[in-house]
């Protein structure tokens, strides 16, 4: 079986933040949900 595995690394908690940040705007924006 195959599995694929997806991992982020970031050089500050800041840096983890903003992404955090802008990933739950993109959900909010996301133009596929009814």
């Amino acid at each position: 079986m195959m599995t694929r595995i997806y991992a982020r690394a970031f050089d500050s908690k800041d840096k983890l933040r903003e992404y955090s940040d802008m990933m739950e705007e993109a959900k909010k924006r996301d133009h596929r949900v009814l």
